[in-house]
């Protein structure tokens, strides 16, 4: 930040430098100096070197390229002011340091020594020293106000923050469509016109539930990405600021992936990157006890406090929060203070799983995999059989998109083998009918001489506080078999 603290400096004396000009104009003329040169273009040659030397045009890049990098990071939303606020100082300083034109100005002084100079050319570069003095100043204080805001961020950022989202695979294509085609005939559904209304024009919370694998996940990153859900919720905020935020519960992740305080922390994240005006109040307030560093963890009245800060200091602000895998929300005792876990009896409540919603999207997905598989096109030329296999998986299915992934994927392995109708109904058939019967046969399948091994692994897996690498458990597989040989 010291080029930022030089600009203050040099914006200080550039006022000084348009000081003098104004004198100059008042006097209307200029006295030479000892050397021959005009004192005030000396002070303005050395201002010139001064600046290059202390907060030089490389260095200042420097210091905003940093801003703006961190900026993007976190998706501040004042980025673009520091932006354009490097590129007018930039280019003034650039004019002002060209050795042709300090040279230009010199000459041209030095054979008007006696004459009076024109009140134009004085004005002229009095506007070009203002303009540079208030670009420095206003630069050097939004850099600073940018560098004091990213500390706050930084401090509510967590390294695992978005991995949980990342990790969730993209919807296929095709699926979804009732929620951004107005003319798809699933908008006809009472569970996609309550969910739309919702968007548009109610309020409180809307309850999206299902069975396990039924898609939710993939359904809530679907829809906030999208911009006809934008524009639905541009439509409820009218004329009010908006703010959107999501969060994505993770059983599987790190302690700030299923707790209240990783919850708390990445939506006043997501809240203070788009109005990040309100940063340094809560920054400034001694009853808001913000961790020293940035791995520390949160008092969690703290971010409780913020969020009422924030709320009685925004007008005309409206939010809405995507909040995924409540029931992988494992802080206990929170959970019941908090009642996260339970439904509120005033919400919408829509079930993913219903066969209105999810089975168009599961026929697409089903006949898209098919398609693109060659052999499977060669094979329905053959026998149109072939072909009814999309719906007895669509109806097997039950909604749950997982289960029909791993349906397809044995079924896409007997198109390889050129199985025929009747084979691959029983491989269909012999697929357990829900993902607890399917767990079910994988752990009993695991053959004996390998169970106590795998128990042990899997206790370990399921007790640890957050992931662990996959090289651990080689370690471990190879510390349970040297301890099977002992005994």
């Amino acid at each position: 930040m010291e080029a930022l603290a030089a600009l203050g400096l040099a914006s200080n004396v550039v006022s000084f430098v348009d000081f003098s000009w104004k004198l100059l104009t008042g006097a209307n003329a200029i006295y030479a100096s000892g050397s021959g040169v005009a004192d005030d273009v000396q002070f303005l040659d050395s201002i010139i070197r001064d600046a290059q030397r202390h907060g030089n045009v490389s260095d200042l890049g420097r210091v905003i390229r940093e801003l703006q990098m961190t900026h993007e990071r976190l998706g501040v939303a004042t980025k673009n002011e520091v932006s354009s606020l490097k590129q007018d100082i930039q280019e003034v300083l650039e004019n002002l340091a060209d050795k042709n034109t300090t040279t230009q100005m010199k000459q041209y002084f030095q054979q008007h020594q006696s004459q009076e100079l024109s009140p134009v050319v004085i004005t002229e570069l009095s506007d070009q020293m203002r303009s540079l003095a208030y670009a420095m100043d206003k630069l050097e204080t939004k850099g600073m106000e940018a560098g004091s805001n990213q500390q706050l961020l930084k401090k509510l950022h967590f390294s695992s923050i978005s991995t949980r989202e990342r990790k969730i695979e993209k919807a296929y294509e095709g699926t979804f469509q009732w929620l951004v085609n107005s003319n798809d005939q699933m908008n006809r559904k009472r569970s996609c016109l309550d969910f739309i209304t919702w968007l548009r024009d109610g309020d409180g919370v809307c309850w999206l539930h299902g069975k396990p694998g039924s898609g939710k996940s993939t359904f809530m990153k679907f829809a906030f990405a999208q911009k006809t859900v934008q524009d639905h919720f541009e439509h409820w905020s009218k004329d009010d600021q908006l703010v959107t935020a999501s969060f994505y519960f993770w059983y599987a992740g790190s302690r700030l992936q299923k707790s209240l305080e990783g919850l708390l922390r990445t939506l006043l994240f997501e809240i203070l990157r788009h109005i990040p005006e309100v940063i340094p109040s809560i920054a400034s307030d001694p009853k808001l006890a913000v961790p020293v560093t940035y791995d520390e963890d949160w008092d969690l009245e703290t971010p409780f406090l913020m969020y009422e800060f924030i709320l009685l200091r925004l007008e005309k602000v409206k939010f809405c929060f995507f909040i995924d895998g409540l029931d992988e929300f494992q802080d206990e005792e929170h959970q019941k203070r908090q009642g996260l876990d339970q439904r509120p009896a005033s919400a919408r409540n829509i079930r993913q799983d219903k066969a209105d919603l999810t089975r168009n999207d599961i026929h697409a997905y089903v006949s898209g995999r098919f398609t693109s598989h060659e052999q499977f096109s060669r094979l329905r030329e053959l026998d149109s059989n072939y072909e009814d296999l999309i719906s007895e998986v669509v109806d097997r299915a039950q909604g749950v998109f997982l289960l029909v992934r791993l349906v397809v994927q044995t079924l896409l392995e007997g198109f390889t083998f050129h199985d025929s109708v009747p084979t691959l109904r029983r491989r269909l058939t012999s697929f357990p009918g829900d993902l607890d019967e399917f767990f079910y046969h994988i752990i009993t399948n695991i053959p004996a001489a390998y169970r106590r091994q795998a128990a042990k692994i899997l206790k370990v897996a399921t007790e640890a506080e957050q992931p662990r690498l996959l090289v651990f458990y080689q370690i471990l597989d190879e510390i349970i078999q040297g301890e099977n040989l002992k005994s």
